[in-house]
């Protein structure tokens, strides 16, 4: 469930201690349950890693992302064009997506945020799909459901 593993009612300070920089896996290969030391702070990320290597599952989770700026991971935008946030930082409410074998398959950040003043819209819409060898390609952009979103352009309504 959305917020399940960190909860709600944060502010972008008091979330600090739930974010993990959650890797784009559009640009790198990476299961944090066999190669834990590549990146540091991401227990959840391992432990969602491992569950899902255990039980040989496709596992979706919501979490919090830390990302640096300028934001150079991701894939529709020309970093030198972004804003950055007051503090420094990128925070986004996320989607990870783990294979069976527990590698990371997709990272969605979340575009229509619901009182969620501890996170940032993502700049532009992201259109993320994975796939599975039980059902295809699935996509992970809940937010083209929203009136007014055009997934194809890459563009939200407002």
């Amino acid at each position: 469930p959305e917020d399940g593993i960190h909860g709600f009612n944060f502010s972008r300070l008091s979330i600090s201690g739930y974010l993990e920089t959650i890797p784009d896996p559009l640009t790198e290969d990476w299961n944090p349950c066999t190669q834990p030391d590549k990146h540091n702070h991401t227990e959840v990320l391992q432990s969602l890693s491992c569950m899902a290597q255990r039980h040989q599952l496709y596992l979706v989770a919501n979490m919090p992302d830390l990302q640096p700026c300028p934001l150079t991971s991701h894939p529709y935008l020309d970093p030198s064009h972004l804003p950055c946030p007051p503090d420094g930082r990128w925070q986004f409410n996320t989607d990870v997506v783990f294979r069976s074998d527990g590698s990371l398959a997709a990272r969605y950040h979340k575009q229509n945020l619901f009182f969620e003043k501890e996170f940032d819209t993502p700049p532009r819409l992201e259109v993320v799909t994975f796939d599975t060898p039980f059902a295809g390609r699935l996509d992970e952009c809940a937010s083209s459901t929203y009136s007014g979103s055009d997934p194809e352009s890459g563009q939200s309504g407002s």
